[in-house]
């Protein structure tokens, strides 16, 4: 299917139930798995299927996996044997929010595969990165009986991801992830931080560069001088 690229510019009105008073640069949101895998290197990889199929499984609360922190009221992994759904997925059993943590910087690629349990509201997702800016858009999960919908998330350049916060929208729906993925891209970011190290200047490049520090020193020269102190 045809890749579907979404620019979203996030209002603070629409952040007013997480408390944000603030809204930043757009996130970038990639609903095309292969697209999102090919800007950069997947990291990590979270999933739930060495579980038991045959039951719900309470996990630890918080769930920690990698670089991934999961908490909500009552965390637990749906069996897809006994749920009939197409893969084990992680949810709360509660219908509340689920928080995921990332307690690593650098990671400007997340992405999830959402499904729903039960219901079929919207869920709204939040995101933190390290900016303090927070983020939010409506996702509608499919039924976790067809199958996950995948959402790949890009932050804006310089920054990365620190938290993602899942909202149902109504206590019938459950919303459960059968996958996480961290990542960071291997350019575009303009923060050292963000791209895991700033990235090494072509031979040319360096010329360049080595020309254009000889003429700010030669231009600083011809200044001296004239240099005015300005309270």
């Amino acid at each position: 299917p045809e890749m579907k690229l979404l620019h979203i510019a996030f209002a603070a009105a629409a952040l007013s139930w997480a408390g944000a008073a603030q809204a930043g640069p757009s996130v970038t949101v990639y609903d095309d798995h292969a697209a999102f895998s090919a800007l950069g290197a997947i990291t990590q990889v979270t999933n739930f299927d060495s579980y038991n199929e045959n039951d719900f499984t309470v996990v630890g609360d918080p769930l920690t996996v990698g670089h991934l922190s999961i908490e909500s009221e009552y965390t637990g992994v749906f069996g897809k044997q006994s749920y009939q759904i197409v893969r084990n997925g992680l949810a709360n059993d509660y219908a509340t929010n689920l928080t995921v943590t990332i307690d690593q910087p650098g990671f400007n690629l997340f992405s999830y595969a959402i499904g729903a349990i039960g219901g079929n509201a919207y869920v709204t997702v939040s995101l933190y990165t390290n900016n303090g800016f927070a983020y939010a858009y409506g996702v509608k999960p499919f039924p976790a009986q067809e199958g996950y919908k995948f959402q790949g998330l890009l932050a804006p350049d310089g920054e990365y991801f620190t938290k993602a916060i899942f909202h149902p929208n109504d206590d019938q729906t459950y919303p459960a992830f059968s996958e996480f993925e961290l990542g960071y891209t291997t350019s575009g970011c303009n923060s050292p931080t963000c791209s895991g190290g700033g990235a090494v200047p072509e031979p040319s490049v360096w010329g360049l560069m080595i020309l254009g520090f000889g003429a700010t020193g030669a231009a600083l020269r011809r200044r001296r001088g004239r240099v005015e102190v300005l309270a």
